[in-house]
């Protein structure tokens, strides 16, 4: 200890495992560097150590000023012995509460001044918290052996003094070390006492607890014990009657499975008495007993080589197909090159099939058409539930509750190596993940290349999958990642129009759901004008989802008022009657306008819903020349309409405009359903048409509707979904429809009574859009030619004035153009 003029600077010991508190012994050995310079330094004074409590007693960091607690407890040596060149055993004495401040000294230990602390205590401790606290001792001793009842005594004698009360007993209890100290900062004695109490109703809860892990764990050993003399005892009992022990049965059931199954490859064989072996060993009572049985009965339930043989004869192929699914010629053609390939050589990989397209087109049927024409399993797997590798390549083995992977134990039911296995919904699965390995690990299963061989997880043993065929159907490619639609032979399925969803309800839905509610052709029939009307007033669908649940609606109704009404015989559904079963309309068609106006245009949209009119209408106003647009517009429809609007006012001359109305006037283009986001290039021509008539003041014919996407140059470029939108111009009452030239080829698709009622107008230019749908245009000549002749009427006119005016106008012409020279 060291006097200035700042007070008492006093060594200071560092703690790291213990705690003494005031008129308390401990010992602490001691071996770190600094400590035992101290020690050496301080060997024969009898002056006093601070002893600090570090605030990361558990670090191995070395300590510095700020890593210290601020109370410490002022000690004395009372006993030192040396236990080892680097290792000294002091006992020390406490005193009294310190308060830690500057340090004046690091090396070659650390030395600060510290200041002495107050305790208060500034209510009267009631007895009853003393009581309190001696019974809880009581409960301690008696359940935790480790403490002596010499912590009674020491209790019950130091109750007349409440601080050395809690330091004596905080001092013999197991408490952990910032606990402790927390206790000796507590400079209140009633909060300390209150923290004290609190450490040790902790560690009777503690002590509660480990006492039940301790019984369940001595419970669980004799209950092993006694499982496993009992299952001994069995066995006797077993050999002693003369009767196979049940384990013995199922290895020997197994090992004669093995030797019989012809089907499973040696390989495989090799593996499977491997683990029956290690199942004898194994005891009834673990978890990997039933683990290894169970990876045991997969094996020998799966298909190794085993195969169903396929229908050779490829007309009825052909016929069971075409029974069951309807769709376009070019699908059912494709499928059946496919096949065919199949049959002829089997060292030909055959591509992954995607059939992409809106929902309730057909995409599943068709995968389990070709199934049943080919006399194969069907197995559907909806990659949409697929968010991590491990549900569709199986868990590790030695994972509790571990189970293969979905194709595995597809393929075990199905007890076929060589099915058709539908991937529905592939473009949902990138939704649920992240990175790149489901996609990776969906790639191992369809690839050709790579399912000869295929691992599962579980399973752990290859599998040959290349005799199976995979089909993959997704709505939209954009959401597939790349990996998969590089290998994969894409099919596009379109949406049906009206009368092919009317023919396929007649020839397959409705006869399919009345079977299945049990009614007669008689009980219940529908009008054409109905069905009509259920497709367009109650679905807006390219696919039959929600006409299938209409029917299935009617059907239930019909049901319940054939067997209420007994009186009644039969249900007739027609355009009358339709809303008594189904309700309201919920969709109400858009009306055309009927009256050729001017601004206003019959477009041609393709949504998932199929095709639709979509009236675009503009007007003109006076401005600075601005194009508005309004009705939730997507950023390639706006850039559509300024390349549309660039165009017009290129071909000003050709349309008869004033090239100053483009300046002092603004347009708006509105495209109606403003809720309703739009995007697409496939309306420019519409735009395009739009803006000419407002610019020219000319009508725009309303019995045409207009679709195409158009170049800056006035190029009119080929669109998708032509089949649904002149179905919807059809739908409407429109039946002149101006479509690009290139659309040309799709019009085959088109069902023959359709095209009947229509007139193609096929245009490869802006230019024969305008000619043909603005009423009352002729096409001004323009270039050099029309410009020659223009100057030449203009000099013709001269001649014809007065000699004055035209030596006027010539010397005027003159001095112009001698201010231009200059």
């Amino acid at each position: 200890m060291r006097k200035t003029a700042e007070g008492k600077a006093y060594p200071v010991l560092p703690l790291r495992t213990t705690l003494i508190y005031p008129k308390c012994v401990g010992t602490i050995q001691i071996n770190r560097r600094r400590s035992l310079n101290l020690l050496l330094d301080n060997k024969e004074s009898s002056d006093e150590f601070i002893l600090a409590l570090l605030k990361r007693p558990n670090s191995s960091e070395d300590s510095r000023p700020d890593s210290f607690c601020d109370i410490v407890v002022a000690a004395k040596i009372i006993q030192e012995t040396k236990l080892s060149s680097d290792i000294i055993s002091v006992t020390f004495e406490g005193l009294r509460r310190m308060r830690l401040g500057r340090f004046v000294m690091e090396e070659p230990y650390f030395m600060a001044y510290a200041e002495d602390v107050e305790e208060t205590c500034d209510v009267k401790i009631p007895r009853q918290a003393f009581i309190e606290i001696i019974k809880s001792l009581k409960e301690i001793t008696l359940e935790d052996n480790s403490y002596s009842s010499e912590l009674l005594n020491i209790a019950e004698k130091s109750i007349n003094d409440p601080s050395y009360f809690s330091d004596s007993i905080a001092a013999h209890l197991h408490l952990p070390l910032l606990t402790r100290q927390r206790i000796l900062e507590s400079l209140d004695i009633p909060e300390r006492l209150t923290v004290l109490k609190q450490a040790i109703d902790d560690e009777l809860k503690q002590n509660e607890i480990q006492s039940e892990l301790d019984l369940k764990v001595s419970q669980s050993i004799q209950r092993n014990k006694k499982e496993i003399y009992l299952r001994e005892q069995l066995k006797q009992i077993y050999k002693e009657l003369g009767e196979e022990d049940p384990t013995e049965r199922l290895i020997k059931h197994f090992k004669d499975q093995v030797a019989v199954s012809a089907h499973i490859p040696a390989y495989v064989k090799d593996r499977l008495n491997l683990e029956i072996e290690r199942l004898k060993l194994l005891s009834v009572a673990s978890a990997e007993y039933g683990a290894t049985k169970n990876y045991i009965e997969l094996l020998l339930e799966l298909p190794w080589s085993r195969y169903t043989e396929d229908e050779t004869d490829l007309k009825e192929i052909e016929k069971t197909i075409e029974g069951e699914y309807y769709g376009p010629g070019r699908i059912k053609e494709r499928i059946l090159e496919y096949l065919v390939i199949r049959k002829l050589t089997a060292e030909i990989r055959s591509p992954i099939l995607c059939l992409a397209g809106p929902p309730g087109t057909g995409k599943s049927s068709l995968a389990a058409a070709i199934a049943r024409a080919l006399g194969r399993q069907l197995i559907n797997i909806n990659a949409a539930g697929l968010s991590i590798v491990e549900e569709l390549k199986g868990d590790m083995r030695n994972f509790p509750g571990a189970v293969p992977g979905r194709i595995m134990r597809a393929l075990a039911e199905k007890q076929s190596a060589n099915p058709v296995v539908v991937i529905d919904d592939l473009d949902k699965m990138s939704m649920y993940t992240s990175n790149m390995s489901l996609p990776l690990a969906m790639l191992e299963v369809l690839d050709p290349k790579q399912n000869k061989s295929y691992i599962d997880t579980y399973v752990g043993i290859p599998f040959d999958l290349s005799k199976a065929i995979f089909i993959t159907t997704v709505e939209s490619l954009e959401e597939v990642p790349p990996p998969l639609t590089e290998r994969m032979e894409v099919i596009e399925f379109t949406g049906y129009i009206d009368s092919e969803k009317i023919e396929i309800g007649q020839k397959f839905i409705i006869p399919k759901i009345r079977k299945a509610h049990k009614l007669t052709e008689k009980q219940l029939s529908f009008t054409v004008g109905a069905l009509r009307k259920i497709i367009r007033n109650y679905t807006l669908e390219s696919g039959l989802i929600n006409f299938k649940r209409e029917i299935e609606l009617i059907c239930r109704k019909a049901s319940r008022m054939l067997a209420t009404q007994k009186s009644r015989k039969s249900v007739k559904i027609t355009e009358r009657n339709l809303e008594s079963f189904l309700g309201p309309q919920v969709y109400i068609p858009e009306l055309v306008e009927t009256s050729s106006e001017i601004g206003i245009a019959n477009g041609l949209a393709w949504t998932g819903s199929g095709g639709d009119i979509m009236l675009i209408e503009g007007i003109k106003m006076r401005g600075g020349g601005n194009v508005i647009y309004t009705g939730s517009l997507g950023d390639v429809m706006k850039e559509s309409i300024q390349a549309s609007h660039s165009y017009v006012r290129a071909k000003a001359d050709m349309l008869g405009i004033d090239y100053d109305d483009f300046i002092n006037y603004d347009i708006h283009i509105h495209f109606p359903s403003g809720a309703i986001p739009k995007d697409g290039p496939s309306a420019g021509v519409t735009i395009s048409t739009v803006i000419a008539s407002l610019m020219s003041d000319r009508p725009i014919a309303s019995d045409i509707a207009l679709t195409g996407e158009v170049s800056l140059r006035g190029k009119v470029l080929q669109v998708s979904g032509v089949k649904e939108k002149i179905a919807a111009a059809h739908r409407a009452g429109i039946f002149r429809v101006i479509l690009p030239r290139d659309n040309q080829k799709d019009i085959k698709e088109m069902p023959p009574q359709i095209i009947e009622d229509m007139e193609f107008i096929f245009v490869e230019s802006l230019d024969e859009v305008f000619a043909r749908a603005l009423l009352d245009f002729e096409p001004r000549e323009y270039g050099l030619e029309a410009m020659l002749k223009q100057e030449i009427e203009k000099l013709k006119n001269e001649d014809n004035r007065p000699r004055r005016e035209r030596l006027v106008a010539k010397k005027k012409k003159k001095n112009n153009t001698r201010r231009r020279k200059k």
